[in-house]
């Protein structure tokens, strides 16, 4: 895969690597309102147990959480949405997600993107990208998605 830089050149910076995240699918619904950016820096990031989209994808994504969950708790905790149905019930309603990154699409299924916490407390391992200034536009991609590729 291609990669590119994501940082200005006057940082400097010999960390500057990225992939093109190009768009982000819930189902066969794009998660970018028309006429918004569909390119994102997408950067792997091993170091990282979720994903991390930025806030305008998010905000798609979670409008599009609420409709298959109208008791979808994004605020409780600060890193995931969450519901308190065990993940076993809650997959069954959710659409898978996938990513196009430079010209291949990865597919992850409810099951891969849900996290079974404690109790019947199931949360959504993605989340908004939570990197102040230009990081802010980037996709991480921690290990949600790495473990299902290797």
């Amino acid at each position: 895969m291609q990669t590119k830089a994501y940082r200005p050149d006057w940082t400097n910076s010999v960390k500057q690597w990225a992939l093109d995240g190009q768009t982000m699918l819930y189902g066969t619904e794009e998660c970018q309102k028309v006429g918004q950016e569909k390119t994102y820096a997408a950067i792997i990031d091993t170091g990282s147990s979720q994903i991390g989209i930025p806030d305008s994808m998010f905000w798609e994504l979670k409008l599009k959480w609420k409709r298959d969950f109208n008791d979808l708790d994004c605020v409780t905790d600060d890193n995931f949405c969450q519901v308190m149905t065990p993940c076993s019930e809650t997959a069954k309603k959710l659409k898978p997600i996938s990513f196009q990154i430079s010209g291949q699409v990865f597919e992850l299924s409810p099951e891969q993107y849900l996290h079974q916490a404690e109790g019947k407390r199931c949360q959504f391992a993605i989340s908004g990208n939570q990197l102040k200034g230009s990081s802010g536009n980037l996709m991480l991609m921690g290990d949600t998605l790495l473990r299902h590729l290797y």
